[in-house]
């Protein structure tokens, strides 16, 4: 005799909730409405755009633009909403417009997770990214230093996805009631 439908429900439940729809984490990655959201000296631009109808824009031209621990640094940061041990991706789209030198550093947390120096001129906007980037905390800081010195570095459709939920550990309890129940599920379908 066949299984009980309803007992199959929670199991399909159960394996439909990983696969939920990931939203991005950044506000304003479009930078669509200018610079909000954001903590920054960047520009926003209107002429030079991935998608959308703006761009963020560094025209920094010094090599301290992209010295994070510099005051001079060329800085655009948000603080995203994480969840410790969550493991994410970045994903975004660069424009370096002009020549060398120039160069963008990206941080997640403080730790540097992408570097490109010297980028050609005329490539339009390539994607770039990091995954793998672990949550250390509820809140984890996004930052973008850029350098352009002939003339600017274009950012775009920046987007940050959880990858994977921190998974609880089950508590004894919890595996022993399973455990319990599991024979008698059995026992019901013998009956049947």
């Amino acid at each position: 005799m066949p299984t009980p439908r309803w007992l199959a429900l929670p199991l399909v439940l159960t394996l439909a909730l990983p696969g939920a729809a990931r939203a991005n984490i950044v506000v304003n990655g479009g930078f669509e409405a200018v610079l909000s959201g954001w903590s920054n000296n960047w520009s926003s631009e209107n002429t030079i755009v991935h998608s959308g109808s703006r761009s963020a824009a560094s025209g920094c031209q010094d090599p301290t633009c992209v010295d994070p621990n510099s005051p001079a640094r060329s800085f655009l940061t948000q603080d995203l909403p994480t969840v410790a041990g969550g493991v994410y991706s970045l994903d975004f789209f660069v424009n370096q417009v002009g020549g060398t030198p120039n160069a963008l550093r990206v941080y997640w947390g403080g730790t540097l997770v992408f570097a490109m120096a010297d980028t050609p001129d005329g490539l339009g906007f390539v994607e770039h990214g990091a995954s793998n980037l672990t949550a250390v905390g509820n809140t984890t800081t996004l930052t973008f230093l850029g350098r352009n010195d002939p003339d600017t570095v274009y950012l775009d459709d920046v987007s940050v996805l959880q990858a994977a939920v921190p998974q609880p550990v089950p508590e004894p309890g919890t595996v022993a009631l399973v455990g319990a129940a599991v024979p008698g599920l059995f026992s019901l379908r013998r009956r049947a």
